[in-house]
């Protein structure tokens, strides 16, 4: 019954045993230790079990010596700590908390077991390792006490038994001692020999692992397996040979990966140089956004690269110059085509300005010659009721004329005559009526003859004075008056037709002229103020007609620039604050957008007829 128990308990030990030695394959060691101190809590005295939970003590220790960024555990380490001795440091310290913590755990199931002097060895241990650890220090003495009291208790009771088994005991001590020695012998020859078979059977294993890692070139797990079997037994002449192999693998590894670093490193500098040079080739046609882009390009290969930080400053640095420039001869283009504009602008003001002037002029010629000839008018009249002797008419001419022209000297003189002539006829009578009728018929036939139809109509008058019943006089009024009616209408018309072909004729041919030079603007431009000045005139609008048709709907500029409408609407606003000339100029502007915007022309009409009003204004108040 007892062996049976034995062997299931030995069996469960094995089977936690592999399946740590699995886990410990996996690099799984906390699992796998887990796994061990249950089967030493199994078995406590299974000597596998304990050399297992060595052998992955120190499996962690190598593991955590060996982790990346640590370095090769066979270097020896440098006088100045660097991060990977550091890191070094703190796996020793992490195993070594390890191993103190299984020491305590180890105390704690003696204590439980009531082996308190294991318990307090495994403290000791523990405090060999950590000796300013106070818990540990306390624990050691209260299991120092427990001991004296146990000690103190076990000799009391020994005390009481000694003398009751003493003589038993030494009867049977000889005979129990030589039995003992013998299977104490036999018992630890044999487990000898199998911790020695089970070592040799675990080195055989570990050997067969490493070979079979360096055949595969797995070189890191190889020196692994190498360096348990040589904590194991460090004269395992195969360990060592196999370690020698693989230290002169990893050397060779190490060489050819240098190696190819030194290659990449060779054509990645070569690539980024190419990159370089093609991006100042381009930068050096201008083309400074495919140059950054190829420096981009070689930003992916190498990052950290000076020299194309370098270089990309550089172009950058040609970019902003390049742009500069730019904007600067834009901007002195833009002021040109600008200066340009308002020259242009100031050449049509002055000659609107002129021809207005010119304007101006002839309507005061005019009007100095209309009042000339109503002041004459006025005075020929007067001078006839003063022949008639109707000297209150003359006066009453003499003061029309005065209203014409208050400075003529004409005026003052005739008035002078007519009162003196009136003065004369109150002292006596002529009786001369039919002489003077006979002279005024004679005055109007000449008059009639040499086609002075107004000065014949004049005696024609006076004589009507004489003798208002004449039909003579009447007859003859009839024929003058239809004859000077007829000359007025004849010359007016004649005249307006030949005045208005003419203009028609020379702002034709004009425009005709532009468009011959291909001079289109200008011929729209020229269409434009022609048809301010003369509205109706038909020619002018048939080339408007023509200059629309032949143009596409892209060609037309009214929304190509977008401003139209902006320059009429600042016209208009203008125009209500009674500002005449920047109305002008904002319509000027608005014309150069689309010549034939009718909107344009009718606003520019309009201020032009404000203008003139605003400059008949100021002549009469001064």
């Amino acid at each position: 019954m007892h062996s049976s128990y034995e062997s299931e308990q030995a069996a469960h030990v094995r089977q936690l045993l592999k399946q740590a030695d699995t886990l410990v394959k996996k690099h799984h060691f906390d699992d796998a230790l887990r796994l061990v101190k249950e089967a030493r809590s199994v078995d406590s005295k299974n000597p596998y079990a304990s050399a297992y939970e060595e052998r992955i003590y120190q499996l962690i220790a190598a593991h955590s010596a060996n982790s990346p960024g640590n370095g090769s555990p066979d270097k020896k380490p440098e006088k100045a700590k660097d991060p990977s001795v550091q890191q070094k440091e703190g796996s020793a310290k992490s195993v070594l908390g390890a191993r103190i913590a299984g020491m305590i755990e180890r105390a704690r199931e003696f204590e439980n077991e009531k082996d308190f002097e294991r318990a307090r060895a495994e403290i000791a241990r523990a405090l060999l390792l950590d000796p300013k650890n106070t818990s540990l220090t306390a624990d050691e003495q209260r299991l120092a006490c427990i001991v004296v009291q146990e000690s103190e208790k076990k000799s009391d009771r020994q005390d009481d038994q000694r003398a009751e088994i003493e003589q038993k005991r030494q009867e049977l001590r000889n005979h129990h001692s030589e039995l003992a020695s013998k299977e104490q012998e036999a018992r630890y020859a044999q487990e000898m020999q199998t911790r020695k078979d089970i070592m040799l059977q675990k080195i055989a294993e570990y050997l067969q692992r490493a070979e079979e890692f360096v055949e595969q070139h797995q070189l890191d797990e190889a020196l692994h397996e190498v360096r348990f079997i040589l904590m194991v037994d460090p004269t395992n002449d195969r360990a060592l040979a196999i370690k020698n192999e693989v230290a002169t693998l990893l050397r060779a590894r190490k060489e050819q990966k240098d190696e190819e670093q030194k290659k990449k490193a060779h054509a990645i500098r070569a690539t980024v140089q190419k990159h370089i040079a093609q991006a100042n080739e381009l930068a050096s046609r201008k083309m400074y956004s495919h140059a950054l882009s190829m420096l981009t390009r070689g930003y992916i290969i190498d990052p950290a690269n000076e020299e194309l930080q370098a270089c990309e400053l550089k172009i950058r640095s040609q970019e902003d110059e390049y742009v500069r420039q730019v904007k600067q001869q834009r901007l002195y283009e833009e002021e040109e085509r600008a200066r340009a504009r308002k020259e242009e602008l100031q050449r049509l003001n002055e000659e609107e300005h002129r021809l207005q002037l010119a304007k101006l002029e002839e309507e005061d010629k005019l009007r100095a010659e209309q009042s000339e000839r109503q002041l004459q008018h006025h005075l020929e009249k007067a001078r006839s009721a003063m022949a008639l002797r109707a000297f209150d008419d003359a006066l009453a001419e003499v003061a029309l004329a005065f209203q014409v022209n208050p400075m003529d000297d004409q005026v003052k003189k005739l008035e002078e005559e007519i009162l003196a002539a009136n003065e004369q006829g109150r002292q006596g009578e002529e009786a001369s009526t039919p002489l003077e009728l006979d002279q005024l018929l004679s005055s109007a036939h000449e008059h009639r003859n040499r086609g002075e139809f107004e000065k014949a109509l004049d005696d024609i008058a006076r004589a009507f004075v004489l003798d208002p019943l004449n039909e003579e006089l009447t007859s003859l009024e009839d024929e003058v008056q239809q004859e000077w009616f007829q000359t007025q209408t004849g010359s007016s018309n004649e005249h307006a037709a030949i005045e208005l072909k003419t203009n028609e004729s020379s702002i034709a041919q004009k425009i005709r002229e532009l468009l011959a030079e291909n001079k289109t603007e200008d011929a729209i431009v020229a269409i434009a103020l022609g048809l301010l000045e003369e509205p109706e005139n038909k020619e002018l609008e048939i080339l408007k007609e023509e200059m629309l048709n032949s143009q596409s709907p892209d060609d037309r500029p009214s929304d190509r620039l977008g401003g139209l409408e902006t320059h009429l609407s600042a016209a208009r606003s203008f125009q209500n604050e009674g500002d005449v000339r920047n109305a002008l100029d904002e319509v000027a502007k608005a014309l150069s957008i689309d010549p034939m915007n009718e909107e344009a022309y009718a606003l520019d009409k309009d201020l032009h007829e404000s203008l003139k009003i605003k400059r008949s204004t100021i002549r009469e108040n001064k």
